[in-house]
């Protein structure tokens, strides 16, 4: 098998550190893509929450998920969930997946992709069914976590992450040199990460790749 497998075989070793990385990546980047309202104080964003400015629900609810106060992010989750806000619904799929309730979770992305076509539900739910922590608790399923990710690619055709997660079912069922200008594509994309690791990661596949096909 050579290089793809023994490096394949590396990346699946690694690959529950760097998904934990690519999600607080991710938490980061919707803190600052939500955070739109401008409250004066705490008290002010909470009242506002409350009467329904769903700006300042979506900003308690990151807030609290960054602070792992899962009691408040599931609180102000549920107050979004309502009127269907996605960041929101995808909010109480990552409690629950923190809480290892991977039903829950899974429940609440499909919920999101179905009603909202949402990219990083789809990606969050490609990476349950991979299952690369081995959990007993989920069902591992390459060909679902496939489905999800290129959905994820459908709707944001920017997504590196979404990308990375297809090159790791690639991987993971040893089909990586079928379409090696397609593979090529995804090592690209793959390589605009914010997650140093991943970033590395598919640049060195891309290197080994691109000298193949040369040679």
């Amino acid at each position: 098998m050579g290089f793809w497998g023994d490096f394949g075989k590396i990346i699946l070793k690694e690959a529950e550190k760097s998904y934990k990385k690519k999600r607080e990546e991710l938490k980061r980047q919707e803190e600052q893509e939500q955070a739109t309202a401008t409250f004066d104080s705490m008290e002010e964003m909470v009242q506002a929450a409350e009467n329904g400015n769903i700006d300042a629900i979506e900003e308690l609810a990151t807030i609290s998920l960054s602070q792992m106060d899962f009691d408040e992010a599931v609180y102000w989750g549920r107050k979004g969930a309502i009127v269907q806000n996605a960041w929101c619904m995808h909010v109480l799929g990552e409690v629950a997946f923190h809480q290892r309730d991977f039903y829950t979770a899974e429940q609440w992305f499909t919920r999101n992709i179905n009603i909202n076509a949402y990219p990083l539900s789809a990606v969050e739910l490609g990476t349950i069914y991979l299952n690369l922590q081995e959990i007993p608790e989920v069902r591992t399923d390459v060909d679902r976590a496939e489905y999800y990710f290129q959905l994820a690619l459908k709707w944001d055709n920017s997504n590196s992450e979404a990308a990375y997660g297809l090159i790791t079912c690639m991987l993971a069922k040893e089909e990586y040199g079928d379409d090696p200008e397609y593979l090529r594509s995804l090592l690209k994309l793959a390589c605009r990460s914010e997650n140093h690791e991943i970033k590395e990661q598919a640049r060195e596949m891309l290197n080994d790749l691109e000298s193949a096909m040369r040679g």
